[in-house]
């Protein structure tokens, strides 16, 4: 394990001596236990000839086996994948027959598929390799493809073993030697390999898989410091094991001073008498207690073992007794090496195994070791290349290289040059999982959510969303999703109230939400939550990205004000894949599943054309611009179907009804400054019931007023023509009050029609009038004879049959043609 791989170890045997023909059918089974893994990794190798070395070929890349016959693969077998564990024997069965192809692995097939091979048969007349690939007949070995651990039971048959026998040879029921060759049988050549002889039981039976803490601890300081690294407190499950567990922990007794020196992994808290394994909950039933134990009942739910005679005593959980931990693995991998420039992520798995310097060493699956060659000092060390990588100064000796630590640089590594500093995580966590500080973990959702999640608190810190590459230019728009095209802005108006609406003056003033979303493809994002108020960005980070600038072309003496400005993103879909290097690993989200929200609070006052020849029926439809400034539209643009808006406040308002809203994407300038413009426009209808209680009502009462005075008695003369000229002077006061709340237009209005109306009706009365006093007075001189028309008018008729023509023919016909006309073009215009 600690030895780096070399090319010239290798066990060798020469098949052809058995004199067995090469054939169509073939079996081969062998037990591996890997105690280092390597990127390659040959089980066995026949080699023909130096035309044909890699005859048959059985390979490990990863976790995928490889199958080569006659040096070619064999793409069948795409989904034949192992277990990267160590430490653990595993059974393999490779079962070739008239060009089909059966894989065991522990007694279970695995993979089968038919073969591409030219002629069919299987290389006998070869010579075999175990571990190692051969480039030329029984040699050209490379040490970087290597299978390092350890082999037993290589067995070859030249038939097709059935599958029971498969099972049975898997579990250790019976040896089933092979009658081509036998690695229990024949001679091997072996160099620089060591070899042991063992029970075939034990090849069947689980490894104990445990260490020991050197260091005092609470029962529960005790599961914790277990767990933080990957593990569990260890409970044996025989007394052989508990035997192994106690005569390990004998060299720890200078440190572990208790009379009871080590915690035991189990509990019957849950329900008494009845033991649970703190690794995995389940039930132990082959104790190991001493004699009268265990006699605490309810009250005594711990155990420990005495440093006398290994055997166990339950104890109370509360009472703070310090012992020793001993750590049983309770996932694969234990631990994860995380921050340096892995090719895959099977490299970043550690496990803890035996002990230096009085110390735990944790092993990497991959043959990186780390390990503390001083009291609080550790080294990270390269069995392949004997370098030591990076060196790690702790504050306290006690303390172990697990969490998030700043480590030193002793040789070139990851392209860092010496005596420079890398950040290096060592955790047990999943990739589902944030790494805290003091290597705890707690899930992703838990980070920078606003609560302090980890022990040590780091989960809140360096709660950025943004990552920029170096190359990011925020004064350049970003890159289009559909090249050639422009970037295409969504966005949302909210108009939240309308604050003012001045006829006089023209002006419409508002406050309005804009909420404008785009993608950045250049930008990643980190730790994204599904509600977007958790997703705001800060003042730093907001300031180092493009965002859309925008211009009010309509606002009134730039009378705009940005009240407020938030910067959001929003995602769209699940985070990149895990980057395993990542001493954090924080959820990443790429720009194209993530869109970012500017969303801008503005005040402002716009001019808006009021069109009042309906007035007080008329509707004006203004529009409040948005255009995007200093971006052409051929670079950045608004886009139609991504459009909406929302009025928020009341659609009635003192004066008018608002309704009608839409938005539209436009745009203003020439070619050579043509800029995308958000239109959102609305339409104002006036609320005229008050209008017309306060106008049309009086101005009627009034002309029925002066038509009331054609009805009065002849010789009433002096209170008709008072009353009708009364009549006529409040008509024109109310005139020009109503004329002075309108806009000044140089065309007639429609109030000013019905006014004219009025004023002329009455004038006409007051005519009628005088005419009746001049019928009445004879207003001439005596003895002449009146001429011209009127004369002739007054010699013709009486003035109350002047009066009765006026009321009842000439007035009633001008009333009702001119109200025809006029509410006939007034009922129109609200139609539209």
């Amino acid at each position: 394990m600690w030895a780096a791989p070399r090319s010239d170890i290798f066990i060798r045997f020469n098949l052809s001596r058995k004199g067995f023909p090469d054939t169509s059918e073939l079996s081969i089974c062998y037990r591996a236990k890997a105690s280092t893994l390597a990127h390659i990794e040959p089980y066995i190798s026949f080699a023909a000839s130096k035309e044909n070395v890699d005859s048959l070929v059985i390979m490990r890349i990863g976790s995928k086996v490889d199958v080569y016959v006659h040096d070619v693969g064999q793409p069948g077998l795409s989904d034949f994948h192992t277990d990267l564990v160590l430490h653990r024997w595993e059974h393999q069965c490779h079962v070739f027959s008239q060009g089909f192809y059966r894989a065991f692995v522990n007694g279970k097939e695995r993979a089968k598929g038919p073969l591409i091979n030219e002629d069919g048969l299987l290389p006998l007349n070869s010579t075999l390799c175990f571990g190692m690939e051969q480039d030329s007949v029984g040699g050209g070995f490379d040490k970087t493809q290597i299978f390092r651990g350890h082999m037993a039971q290589v067995n070859i048959w030249n038939r097709k073993i059935s599958e029971k026998e498969v099972r049975d040879i898997a579990s250790c029921k019976v040896y089933g030697e092979g009658n081509v060759f036998s690695s229990d049988f024949d001679v091997l050549e072996e160099v620089g390999t060591t070899l042991d002889t063992v029970p075939l039981l034990e090849l069947c039976e689980p490894a104990s898989d445990f260490f020991v803490l050197p260091m005092m601890f609470s029962i529960h300081e005790a599961r914790r410091a277990c767990y933080r690294m990957g593990y569990a407190l260890y409970a044996p499950e025989t007394p052989k094991k508990n035997q192994e567990l106690y005569n390990i922990s004998l060299q720890f007794l200078d440190t572990c001073t208790n009379t009871y020196h080590l915690w035991i992994g189990v509990s019957d808290e849950l329900e008494e008498g009845v033991w649970h394994k703190d690794s995995d909950h389940t039930v132990l039933t082959d104790l190991s207690f001493q004699s009268g134990q265990p006699d605490g009942m309810v009250i005594q739910n711990c155990v420990y073992m005495s440093a006398f005679s290994g055997l166990w005593s339950d104890e109370a959980c509360e009472l703070g007794i310090l012992s020793c931990a001993s750590c049983t693995k309770r996932q694969y991998p234990p631990l994860r090496l995380r921050g340096l420039c892995f090719r895959t992520e099977a490299e970043t798995s550690f496990e803890i195994l035996g002990y230096i310097n009085g110390r735990p060493y944790f092993h990497g699956y991959y043959g990186y070791m780390i390990y503390m060659f001083a009291p609080g000092s550790w080294v990270l060390f390269d069995t392949k290349t004997n370098e030591t990588l990076a060196t790690l100064t702790l504050k306290s000796v006690s303390d172990y290289p697990i969490g998030r630590k700043v480590w030193e640089v002793s040789n070139p590594l990851c392209d860092l040059p010496q005596n420079s500093e890398i950040a290096i995580s060592l955790s047990p966590c999943h990739s589902s999982e944030f790494t805290c500080a003091n290597g705890d973990c707690i899930t992703k959702e838990q980070r920078c959510n606003s609560r302090d999640d980890c022990p040590d608190l780091s989960d809140e810190n360096e709660c950025f969303l943004v990552l920029r590459p170096e190359s990011y230019r925020a004064e350049r728009p970003p890159d289009p999703l559909v090249q050639g095209k422009p970037v295409e802005l969504a966005s949302m108006v909210q108009i939240l109230r309308f604050t003012d609406i001045n006829d006089i003056q023209r002006i419409v003033s508002a406050e309005i939400n804009l909420a404008i979303i785009w993608k950045d493809t250049r930008l990643k994002y980190l730790n994204l939550k599904n509600t977007m108020e958790w997703n705001r960005l800060a003042e730093e980070e907001t300031d180092g990205i493009w965002r859309p600038f925008l211009e009010f072309p309509n606002v009134q003496d730039g009378r705009v004000r940005l009240l407020k400005e938030r910067l959001y993103l929003e995602k769209a879909g699940d985070p990149l894949p895990v980057e395993f290097n990542d001493i954090k690993m924080e959820s990443v989200y790429s720009g194209e599943s993530t869109s970012l929200v500017q969303v801008q609070h503005y005040s402002g006052t716009f001019a808006c054309y009021f069109d009042v020849f309906y007035y007080p029926f008329d509707k004006q439809k203004c529009s409040i611009l948005i255009q995007l400034s200093s971006v052409r539209q051929d670079n950045v643009t608004f886009y139609q179907e991504g459009t909406s808006v929302e009025y928020m406040g009341f659609e009635e308002l003192p004066l008018f009804v608002v309704n009608n809203f839409a938005v539209e994407v436009t745009h203003r300038g020439d070619n050579q400054t043509r800029y995308s413009v958000l239109s959102v426009e609305f339409e104002l209808s006036r609320r005229w019931t008050v209008i017309m209680m306060n106008l049309y009502f009086p101005t009627n009462m009034l002309l029925a007023t002066g038509y009331a005075t054609l009805f009065l008695n002849v010789a009433d003369q002096g209170d008709r023509l008072t009353l009708s000229l009364t009549t006529l002077l409040v008509l024109y006061t109310l005139f020009n009050n109503s004329s002075a709340s309108l806009p000044v237009t140089a065309y007639v209005k429609m109030i000013d029609m019905w006014f004219l109306y009025c004023i002329s009706l009455l004038f006409f009365i007051i005519v009628c009038h005088v005419v009746v006093k001049m019928k009445v007075n004879q207003v001439y001189p005596v003895g002449s004879e009146p001429t011209g028309g009127l004369a002739k008018l007054l010699r013709q008729g009486s003035p109350e049959r002047i009066l009765k023509s006026v009321r009842v023919f000439v007035v009633p016909s001008f009333v009702i043609i001119f109200n025809s006309v006029y509410w006939a073009a007034l009922l129109r215009s609200l139609s539209k």
